[in-house]
């Protein structure tokens, strides 16, 4: 089942990834609570993951969005558009043992991208990122 949502998450922006409402909510609850915050504070930045380009795209609020007329408008993030920032976040957890072996942590910690993302690892998003990471790793089989 995780190759398939990770297929699926590798493809959307060429398939309709409607397949992805059969998600459970415990998924992407968790997610919504640690990771979508910090993903969206830090990371859907329109110069950096909040444009399509990029192998983590990230919608936000006020960002970037799945449907254009909600760019910069203060509506919420749609359960797809959650949705797909979980896939695409949980593409950075396959295959790892330990969140500390995550791109999804460990990129951010470096000067990754010419910013300090994250200065150290007691930084409070750091951590709730990090929390997630560690709860994707633990459920997987």
């Amino acid at each position: 089942m995780r190759l398939v949502v990770l297929a699926l998450a590798f493809c959307s922006a060429c398939v309709d990834l409607s397949a992805t409402q059969a998600m459970p909510e415990t998924e992407l609850e968790p997610f919504v609570d640690l990771a979508q915050p910090v993903l969206g504070a830090r990371c859907a930045n329109a110069s950096c993951h909040g444009n399509g380009e990029r192998p983590l795209a990230v919608f936000e609020v006020h960002r970037y969005r799945l449907s254009d007329d909600d760019t910069f408008v203060d509506t919420p993030l749609t359960d797809e558009e959650l949705r797909l920032n979980l896939l695409r976040a949980a593409l950075f957890t396959a295959d790892i043992e330990h969140a500390a072996e995550s791109l999804l942590v460990v990129k951010p910690r470096s000067r990754h991208a010419d910013v300090e993302v994250f200065v150290d690892d007691a930084d409070f998003d750091y951590r709730r990122l990090v929390a997630w990471v560690d709860g994707v790793v633990q459920a997987s089989p």
